[in-house]
């Protein structure tokens, strides 16, 4: 099975991480410790990983996928009631934590220790598994029950391959982590990056955090990334006062950015000579399925842009019909070989096979323009019908943003 890390050896030298205590690893000692990890693991076997920014947790990452072990990413603040749920449901093999994880639930197997991270063995006997299946990453329906989505070795390499290439990732870059490893949004960051043999500055602070500028002055990254919020942050962090000679890119996706701070950081980014990104995506499509750059989101700053390399849009009426006609509002879709196998609610959904023949029907009503940028109108969910008129609850809520002082 190829997967999306394979060829990390030919970077052998080449630095990958660097922690939070200013320490550099070589892919060569990367790649050293994420075999140790695997090797302890059976393959085909689901893991769940308590997930933090650290060399550790990296290693553990980098062996599961390239070991075909399929990781369960959760963030470190998931309470044990949410943890014994996964492991029940989805019949999970082991759990990597950090050592100051406190898990009480009794486990099948005696601890193996990584440095300051433990991998615990569980009570449950493997399961059959699809054969493609990499990665299975949280979200949560209409119901608000938790359900994971089934991402392939295929969805995997197809996002990264296609993030690398219109950003053009390459060995030079180097980014800080400001997102959490179990958002796919942070995850791409790490596969992209990976993958192009680029270091990683590990961060798990804030930007309204001292120790995050610290490691920002201190290892100067070439690429920052954030969801609204923290772009919103760093505008009034007055983020473009700063010594920025270092940076390249300025990546922005997880939400809609409001026009005014799109207009703001794509101008400031063309004024210095930086790359500015804005993207949109769901964790359905891996991560990723449009995107545009600095002059594109000045003169369309209201888009989220065109389809990724190797992906399409198109919108639908609420019968299915396909919209030929720029400009009119429709259901979107997106396809791509990004787009995921299907959900899983429980262990018996782990065999299946793909179930969206690579369509995602995003949820969301949009229209396309005569250049083939999408323009988002709001979630299909979102909106109410009163008095037979159609109202988005995300128009209600941008004005009474609008109406806040300060608000950008």
């Amino acid at each position: 099975m190829k997967t999306v890390f394979d060829d990390l050896d030919k970077y052998a030298q080449s630095n990958a991480i660097i922690d939070q205590n200013g320490n550099h690893f070589s892919y060569s000692e990367l790649l050293h410790l994420s075999e140790e990890i695997s090797q302890s693991l059976d393959s085909q076997s689901i893991i769940i990983l308590i997930s933090d920014y650290s060399l550790e947790s990296i290693a553990c990452y980098i062996g599961c996928i390239r070991s075909n072990i399929v990781p369960i990413l959760l963030g470190n603040d998931i309470d044990e009631e949410n943890l014994k749920f996964y492991i029940d449901t989805f019949r999970v093999n082991y759990i990597f934590r950090h050592k100051n994880y406190a898990f009480k639930n009794k486990t099948g197997k005696e601890g193996l220790i990584f440095g300051n991270y433990r991998i615990d063995g569980t009570w449950h006997e493997r399961v059959s598994l699809d054969s493609d299946l990499a990665l299975l990453m949280t979200t949560s329906g209409s119901t608000g029950s938790p359900k994971l989505v089934r991402i392939s070795h295929e969805n995997l390499i197809s996002n990264t391959k296609s993030i690398a290439e219109y950003q053009d990732i390459t060995k030079a870059d180097k980014p800080i982590t400001t997102l959490p490893m179990n958002y796919t949004f942070g995850l791409s960051i790490i596969n992209t990056h990976l993958f192009s043999g680029s270091a990683i500055v590990l961060n798990n602070h804030s930007v309204l955090e001292k120790p995050f500028w610290t490691s920002f002055e201190e290892n100067k990254p070439t690429t920052i990334s954030g969801v609204p919020y923290t772009l919103n942050m760093l505008s009034r962090l007055k983020f473009f006062s700063r010594d920025l000679s270092f940076l390249r890119k300025i990546t922005q996706a997880g939400g809609k950015l409001s026009k005014d701070l799109v207009l703001f950081f794509a101008k400031s980014c063309e004024d210095k000579g930086i790359d500015f990104f804005v993207m949109y995506g769901q964790t359905e499509a891996t991560a990723r399925m449009s995107y545009m750059k600095n002059k594109e989101c000045i003169e369309k700053p209201d888009s989220a842009g065109k389809a990724i390399p190797g992906g399409r849009f198109w919108v639908e009426n609420d019968e299915g019909v396909l919209i030929n006609d720029a400009y009119q509002v429709g259901n979107l879709f997106y396809q791509g070989k990004n787009v995921y196998l299907g959900y899983a609610e429980s262990h018996n959904d782990l065999s299946k096979e793909n179930v969206n023949n690579y369509i995602l029907n995003t949820g969301d009503l949009a229209f396309i323009d005569d250049e083939g940028f999408v323009f988002l109108e709001g979630r299909k969910s979102r909106f109410l019908k009163l008095f037979g008129n159609r109202v988005s609850l995300d128009d209600i809520e941008d004005y009474f943003l609008e109406q806040t002082p300060n608000n950008s």
